[in-house]
């Protein structure tokens, strides 16, 4: 999911494309990479991050999900088209777009039963319905073009792993051959040659960028195809094509750690440009390929909250682009090492990009005959990632509201990937804290895992709708208390818990949830919040009545809001850098060695990109 999209279709010819606050497109440009246009508002209202290509110099395709999940295109040539067409359809996948030549394009998504659909225009008219190409994904296509006459798809799987076709004029399209691996994020796709480029001639190869970006027809040569792909330990895998046209048996690790899909670049003979977001600090990756790796990753810095795109237009010119931590959007210019950082204004929104929150937990009665000694476990867990998960001792509690907000934020959901949000409470009180703890994360963690293999099968046998986990012998539903069914399973998972008579789980839940099901309910800004009652199972005599709680939990979109850092103390370097890391912006005032006052104070919560008054002085007031 790439919340910029980006394209070059000519020296220093650059368009960049995202979605605004109210979720419109917006569009920016430069023709000299240095001065840029203002952001420009094309109307619509999207649920997906757009996708763009361009067919040739002076021609623009716009492609996105309206807010009914229906396809729509908008064209500029030498002007924008008038208004937004639509091309029909219902998508549980942003769009990805390819053009083989000037007349042609061919633009993919997933459909409601997970399977890939085609359209194609074609000498200024669509194909019509949709064509399904079949399989069964749970990311959005990278579609690659090449030579005029090959396209290249790739997808992950309800298996995770990654899975290919392809098309060619002579042939058609071939049948889908699994390549193996198991992936968490959507596949980079790139088209790329082994022989020498024309000096100042653009680079087909380098427009075919980031899943959902294509560029114009142009002559390979010596064509290899390459796709690139996140494991589970959240570091990357390549797999290209070799002298036969086809791809090795084993992926090739690549190693980092990062967190969304790599943009990939070539601008000539054998190179290869990765660029990745760090999972650990936000900073711009690289690592380039000639003839071989090198020999490790090189930090760009910078503090990213988006994937990377990237675009070359001509031999050893390299163009970054990412939305930072106050959600504008920054541009760097690299020969091949790093470049200083650009701003080109905003903000934009990440659409995806979520709040889960289990938000507070209400007693009406304990499961004890006074007060229940409550752990919580709570973990979320998207398509094959291993998840997050949070385990508290809430400690003795009686009847009434007890707030826990224990929160996951900037949860990347894309619109194919399912998500399951798995919690229990368990009350204990004859277990030392580590015991207990250490049972109930592995526990809950075994929980989603089962829940993470129900989904998977569901898609795979083409649902529009998950079904519930196989736990042990009962089925569990979609959303809902599982507590009565899986009493029995929780106690023998956690036989290293020493139970007392009125000691067992008081609540237990697992949400079995899609992308497109979380975008519908939040779209507009509005939290999705949910309260579930748990029936208690029978407690032994001498013990309370059966227990009976109600549990909250909640998603939105992550709001472009910032805390305000607490610098006081600091030197103007490291309070500026500070200030910056929270996606804010520094403001000195006065002179001296330290900072003495900041306004707005610390901790108050302001709108990203808001400035930061910092007073500098000798003594902190």
């Amino acid at each position: 999911m790439n919340a910029l999209t980006a394209v070059a279709w000519g020296a220093n010819r650059f368009d960049l494309f995202g979605l605004g606050a109210n979720n419109e497109c917006q569009h920016q440009w430069s023709g000299d990479g240095i001065n840029w246009s203002q952001w420009e508002s094309l109307g619509g209202v999207f649920a997906s991050a757009l996708a763009v290509v361009s067919r040739s110099p002076n021609l623009l395709d716009v492609f996105g999900l309206g807010t009914d999940f229906s396809m729509f295109h908008r064209a500029y040539g030498p002007s924008w088209s008038p208004a937004w067409e639509s091309l029909g359809g219902v998508f549980t996948s942003p769009p990805s777009v390819v053009s083989l030549s000037p007349s042609r394009l061919d633009v993919f998504g997933l459909g409601t039963d997970h399977s890939l659909y085609q359209l194609t225009w074609n000498s200024g008219s669509w194909s019509s319905p949709w064509v399904s190409l079949g399989g069964h994904f749970t990311s959005q296509p990278a579609v690659v073009a090449s030579g005029g006459d090959r396209i290249d798809v790739f997808a992950v799987g309800t298996d995770f792993g990654m899975h290919h076709r392809l098309w060619t004029a002579t042939a058609g399209w071939a049948d889908w051959e699994l390549m193996g691996g198991i992936f968490i994020s959507q596949p980079t796709a790139i088209a790329w040659t082994t022989r020498p480029v024309v000096a100042g001639a653009p680079v087909a190869a380098g427009r075919a960028v980031t899943p959902g970006v294509g560029g114009p027809a142009g002559d390979l040569g010596q064509l290899r195809i390459a796709v690139f792909g996140l494991g589970t330990d959240s570091s990357l895998f390549c797999k290209t094509t070799d002298n036969t046209g086809g791809f090795p048996e084993d992926w090739e690790g690549l190693g980092n750690s990062l967190q969304g899909a790599p943009a990939v670049v070539s601008w000539g003979d054998d190179r290869l440009d990765v660029f990745g977001t760090a999972s650990a600090d936000g900073s711009l990756q690289h690592r380039a390929y000639s003839g071989q790796w090198d020999a490790a990753w090189t930090s760009f810095q910078g503090v990213l909250t988006s994937a990377p795109t990237a675009v070359s237009w001509g031999a050893n010119r390299l163009d970054i682009f990412g939305i930072g931590g106050d959600y504008g959007v920054y541009h760097m210019v690299s020969n091949g090492g790093p470049g200083s950082w650009q701003g080109l204004g905003g903000p934009l929104t990440l659409p995806g990009t979520y709040t889960i929150s289990l938000d507070s937990f209400e007693i009406d009665n304990t499961r004890s005959l006074h007060n229940d000694t409550d752990y919580v476990t709570f973990t979320v867990k998207v398509g094959a990632s291993p998840g997050q998960t949070v385990t508290q001792r809430i400690g003795n509690v009686n009847n009434g509201v007890h707030p826990l907000n224990i929160s996951f934020s900037s949860v990347e959901i894309d619109l194919s990937d399912f998500v399951m949000i798995t919690y229990v409470i368990l009350n204990s009180g004859a277990s030392d804290n580590a015991t207990v703890e250490a049972a109930l994360t592995k526990a809950v963690s075994g929980l989603a895992g089962k829940g993470t293999q129900a989904a998977a099968t569901a898609l795979g046998d083409g649902l529009a709708s998950l079904i519930g986990a196989d736990i042990g012998s009962v089925a569990v539903p979609i959303i809902g208390s599982i507590l009565g069914l899986i009493a029995g399973y929780l106690i023998g998972q956690l036989a290293s818990i020493v139970f007392a008579d009125c000691d067992g789980p008081v609540a237990a839940e697992q949400a079995a949830l899609t992308g497109v099901d979380m975008r519908k309910r939040t779209i507009s800004g509005t939290v999705a919040s949910t309260t579930t009652s748990h029936p208690g199972t029978t407690s032994n005599a001498g013990c309370g009545a059966n227990s009976a709680y109600k549990v909250s939990w909640s998603y939105r979109l992550t709001a472009q809001e910032k805390t305000v850092p607490d610098v006081t103390g600091f030197d103007l370097v490291k309070a500026t850098s500070a200030i910056q890391t929270a996606g804010l912006v520094a403001v000195p005032n006065g002179s001296g060695p330290i900072v003495v006052r900041e306004a707005p104070i610390p901790g108050v919560v302001v709108d990203a990109g808001s400035p930061v008054t910092i007073t500098m002085g000798t003594v902190v007031e």
